[in-house]
């Protein structure tokens, strides 16, 4: 029976021990882990707010374009009196490049043409009306950017073509491969904590066996 005590002894110490372990290996972890994935949500968060930047300077850009395309058109196809062809290049566009609104404007508020047919309340083009030529602008905000062009048609006035268009058609589709890879990245440190605590477990038990058949002998 005295025999026995030492060998509890040494099997409490082993426990302790396993236990002491595993605390300041959970700690250690724990902290790793924290900084890997604070890191890894910076970096992502990062790169998503750099695609959308991009992504909203490209919108932008696009929109320019094709305003700038229809502006030209519009012009010449007013000065011949196209009214129906005018109306369906804009229809067209607007479908083609998903704008949200496109129409031609008169100064007197008009719309003399619309990718929206039911937005029209011009039917005819006037023969001339005022001459009130505007300004560019440009209305960028987080999710679309609405521009205007103004039109001069020779012998007959001025108009102002209209567009808007969204930016962010494809920022969502960016989060995926990025929640994938942080998904991915934990997953694999569980794992790697899974193993080791194993690892760990059974070679300290091996130690114990060990020791407890020792201090038998």
């Amino acid at each position: 029976m005295q025999a026995n005590g030492p060998v509890m002894g040494r099997l409490s110490a082993a426990r302790r021990d396993l236990l002491r372990g595993d605390s300041w290996f959970a700690v250690l972890i724990f902290a790793v882990v924290s900084v890997f994935m604070f890191s890894l949500f910076a970096s992502v968060w990062n790169s998503i707010t750099f695609q959308r930047d991009v992504r909203k300077k490209a919108g932008v850009q696009h929109l320019k374009a094709v305003g700038t395309v229809l502006a030209k058109a519009s012009e010449a196809l007013m000065t011949v009196n196209e009214l129906s062809m005018l109306r369906r290049v804009l229809v067209e566009a607007g479908t083609e490049h998903k704008l949200r609104f496109c129409r031609i404007v008169l100064p007197d508020g008009g719309v003399l043409a619309d990718a929206d047919p039911t937005g029209i309340t011009v039917l005819q083009l006037p023969a001339s009306w005022a001459d009130e030529v505007s300004r560019p602008t440009e209305d960028v905000k987080k999710k679309a950017a609405t521009l205007t062009f103004p039109l001069i048609v020779a012998n007959r006035g001025s108009a102002t073509l209209e567009l808007s268009g969204s930016l962010d058609r494809q920022v969502e589709g960016s989060l995926t491969p990025q929640t994938a890879q942080m998904a991915i990245a934990c997953l694999a440190l569980a794992s790697m904590l899974l193993v080791h605590r194993h690892a760990r477990f059974r070679l300290k038990a091996i130690g114990a066996i060990q020791e407890i058949l020792l201090a038998a002998k």
